[in-house]
């Protein structure tokens, strides 16, 4: 037989409420910027309750953006990175291509979890995630010579991986900018649409 356990639900609840909190606080200020009681502050709890179910701002992060979820954002990204047509220009890829489903699917997990991407994008500094954001862009770059074709390029390789270095660095800055700006997936889609036009205009312009 069921039996409502009000101390269970309480704990839930007040657990809840303070990652949704910390969720907002670590976006704005990033981890190292954010604070137990500013987090505290906003989900309406004591600091020194926040302290009951955290024991740390570490611990807190940690719960708010578990390791689980980074793996799944990178999955997704990877899963997007190996369908790219081979040698194809980024403004001529086939409307039925593997890669704009993952393309979708990344869009989507991005949007459902809007915070926990701009905080792994923009503010990582001083967890075990430091520095996410320039390696995935390194990752990028180093990927988009082999998909685009720019092996050949040996003589201007150096020019090329910093132009690439360049292209995914703004586009990250621009991802997060969407991503603090709006909060209604129509404005979100709109938004990355446009900034993605514009993303492999420049891609196809180096690959040319």
């Amino acid at each position: 037989m069921f039996t409502f356990n009000m101390a269970q639900f309480l704990k839930d609840h007040v657990r809840d409420a303070i990652i949704d909190a910390a969720l907002y606080e670590f976006a704005k200020h990033g981890f190292s910027g954010a604070s137990i009681a500013g987090i505290a502050e906003r989900s309406g709890i004591s600091t020194g309750n926040v302290y009951r179910y955290f024991a740390s701002k570490a611990k807190l992060f940690d719960a708010a953006v578990p390791r689980s979820f980074v793996q799944a954002f990178l999955k997704r990204f990877r899963q997007r990175i190996a369908a790219y047509p081979v040698g194809t220009q980024p403004d001529k890829i086939p409307k039925h291509s593997p890669y704009l489903r993952f393309s979708e699917e990344l869009l989507e997990f991005t949007i459902t979890n809007r915070l926990r991407v701009l905080i792994i994008l923009e503010g990582t500094d001083g967890t075990v995630h430091e520095g996410f954001s320039t390696k995935l862009q390194t990752e990028l770059s180093k990927n988009a010579i082999q998909t685009l074709g720019l092996t050949k390029l040996t003589n201007n390789s150096t020019i090329i991986f910093a132009l690439l270095r360049d292209v995914y660095r703004n586009y990250f800055l621009a991802l997060g900018s969407i991503l603090r700006r709006f909060s209604d997936e129509s404005d979100i889609r709109t938004a990355i649409d446009i900034y993605s036009k514009y993303h492999l205009g420049g891609l196809a312009m180096i690959a040319s």
